[in-house]
Order: C-alpha cells, then sequence, then structure tokens
C-alpha cells in the first residue's frame, strides 16, 4: 500500500481549522505545517522542501485527464482535490542500506540505517531524497548516499536549483512520483471527520 497524503492515519498536533482552510492550496499548507513538525527543527531546507511539495502535488493535477474524472463525479470534486493522492514526505527518515551490518569477528560495518531528508513510499518503490544544506556532502555522506541506491532504492538528490519552483522540483522527480493521481480513482482525504456515534 502506498502511503500518500490523504491517507486518514493523521495525527494532528491540534484540530485542523478546516472553517478558514476551506480549499485545497490551504489545507495542503496544513499538511506541510504538520510534517514541519517531524523535520529537524533547524532543517530549513526539509522545511522549505515540504512547501515546494505541496506547490508540486497541486500544480500535477493541472492536466485535463483529471477535468474528465473529475466531471464523473458530478461536480462532487474539483481537480486540485486529487493533489491528496500524491505521496506522503517522510521527514528524517532513517532507511537501511545495503552493505551495512557486522562485518564479522566481532567488527562492526558501517551504520545499518542511512538517514535521509524525506523518504517516500509509493506501494512499489522506495524513494529516498537528499535535500541540499548550508554544507556541501562529506565523503562518509555521499558514500552511505551510494549504499542506498545499492540497495535499490530511488535515489534523488537535489541542489538548489531543483528547489527554485514546483516544475523544477516535478523534473528532478521518478515518473512514478509525478504520476501519482493515474491510479487514485477517487481523491482521498486526512480531514474527512466521522459520523456522529462513531469511533473515529
Amino acid at each position: 500500500m502506498p502511503v500518500r497524503l490523504g491517507d486518514p492515519d493523521w495525527r494532528f498536533g491540534g484540530e485542523p481549522d478546516l472553517a478558514t482552510n476551506a480549499d485545497t492550496p490551504s489545507r495542503l499548507r496544513l499538511l506541510a505545517m504538520e510534517l514541519a513538525l517531524h523535520a529537524d527543527t533547524w532543517d530549513r531546507s526539509t522545511r522549505a522542501f515540504l512547501d515546494l511539495y505541496m506547490a508540486f502535488a497541486l500544480a500535477a493535477t493541472d492536466d485535463p485527464a483529471l477535468v474528465r474524472r473529475a466531471a464523473r463525479f458530478g461536480g462532487l470534486f474539483a481537480p486540485h482535490d486529487w493533489a491528496f493522492g500524491a505521496f506522503r514526505p517522510l521527514p528524517r527518515a532513517q532507511l537501511l542500506a545495503a552493505g551495512t551490518g557486522w562485518a564479522g569477528k566481532g567488527a562492526p560495518g558501517p551504520d545499518p540505517s542511512v538517514p535521509v531528508s524525506v523518504a517516500l513510499w509509493t506501494g512499489r518503490t522506495l524513494v529516498a531524497i537528499d535535500v541540499p544544506g548550508a554544507n556541501s556532502p562529506t565523503l562518509r555522506r555521499r558514500q552511505a548516499l551510494a549504499r542506498l541506491a545499492e540497495a535499490g532504492i530511488v535515489l534523488v538528490t537535489l541542489d538548489a536549483a531543483d528547489m527554485g519552483d514546483a516544475t523544477a522540483l516535478a523534473r528532478r522527480l521518478p515518473s512514478e512520483v509525478t504520476a501519482f493521481w493515474r491510479d487514485v480513482d477517487a481523491p482521498p482525504s486526512p480531514f474527512v471527520q466521522p459520523l456522529p456515534g462513531l469511533p473515529a
């Protein structure tokens, strides 16, 4: 199962103000703010990525095919609602790399987990996204990221130019990520309210 923005398992820090944030762009911003709570406090690059990713998700739904798909629901959904079908960014993910573990004779090998800025799970592919920081990556860091690729994880290393706008970001993301809405029949929502008398 993929992990999407619209999955119902969010645990918000407080009750989302849905009355004020009634449209899709505003609600995407709410999700970006919630995800930013899981990023490192001083990691401005990942926080900027989360905002940009929401802009990417919204822009990806500007597709004539989605206009036709939305029309089948008789006005219940707008094309931008499919932005909640985008894969959910998982900040500060720890991913298991290849060639790690114990090297034998009691000697430890490299740390088995590699931290990445953000991970995405599409249901088929694990995508690791390394967001540029203030400093260039060290040799050790580059070697750790290389082990992720050896483990079959799709590695996307961004630079400042890739963070320019949603279009630039989309060019760097795998097609499986940019085409997230194609296998989402009806848009999910993380803000669905439970019916009275039923458990949340």
